[in-house]
């Protein structure tokens, strides 16, 4: 009989045996749950083994009791769960939609989007999956966030508006997901992904590219990349205007405790 879990490992990557056991058995105990995963780190292939260059996802569990809570999880602190242990059911459903996608940076958003709409995703307290930091034989470019929306924001707003739409179906399939009226899950869906693309501004990026495609003399460039990152971008005051004061240390304190908390 097939199995009632899945998982996926990448053909560069390596993923432990145990973890999955564990992650399944975890699963098997809470329908609530759609996935469950390990703590996944990077490594490289060194002479006498392998060498771990830095964790990569650790993160808490997303396991807000709505959808709404558990999208403000998701893309507030994002990490892919695209190698978690998964209901196999859920995980044959995403994968039925993926060939609708038509942008590979929309993949890994669409996956992540419906996984939080079937079910609550645990983070497990253990080394699970390796992913290979090192160059692999079938190498590729990727088109990132910054690329995109630099080259073609008509086309990113396009094909988000019809990422959108496929979330809001999804949602609208499963039995209880939809708590919120029509109008509040859209606005839910397009205040977190802006959350969600937020993390992948880089203001150097946009000001390179600014210069670079529309300020042609090298000189006036010099002049401004000056002016933006000794005013602006570097906290001191610009022509009419008064820099922000520092908060005092404890309002900070205060602001952060009652985060945590």
């Amino acid at each position: 009989a097939a199995s009632p879990f899945v998982a996926v490992c990448a053909d560069d990557d390596l993923l432990l045996p145990d973890p999955l056991g564990e992650a399944a058995a975890f699963l098997a105990d809470r329908p609530e749950y759609a996935a469950a995963q390990g703590i996944s780190v990077g490594f490289r292939y060194a002479p006498d083994g392998l060498r771990i260059d830095q964790v990569i996802y650790d993160g808490p569990s997303i396991d807000g009791d709505t959808v709404a809570a558990r999208f403000l999880q998701l893309y507030t602190r994002y990490e892919a769960c695209f190698y978690a242990v998964y209901r196999r059911d859920v995980q044959l459903a995403l994968w039925e939609g993926m060939p609708l996608v038509p942008r590979t940076v929309l993949l890994e958003a669409y996956h992540s989007a419906s996984t939080i709409v079937h079910g609550k995703v645990a983070r497990l307290p253990h080394l699970a999956y390796l992913r290979n930091l090192g160059v692999p034989h079938h190498a590729r470019d990727f088109e990132g966030w910054n690329q995109w929306m630099a080259h073609d924001f008509d086309e990113f707003i396009l094909r988000y508006q019809e990422h959108r739409e496929r979330i809001l179906r999804a949602i609208a399939a499963r039995p209880g997901a939809g708590e919120l009226p029509a109008d509040a899950l859209k606005r839910m869906l397009d205040m977190t992904f802006v959350l969600y693309i937020g993390l992948e501004f880089h203001v150097g990026f946009w000001v390179d590219e600014y210069l670079a495609r529309l300020v042609p003399d090298s000189t006036a460039r010099a002049r401004l990349t000056s002016w933006v990152y000794a005013g602006k971008l570097g906290g001191t005051a610009t022509a009419g205007k008064v820099p922000t004061p520092a908060a005092p240390a404890g309002l900070r304190l205060a602001v952060r405790s009652a985060v945590e908390s």
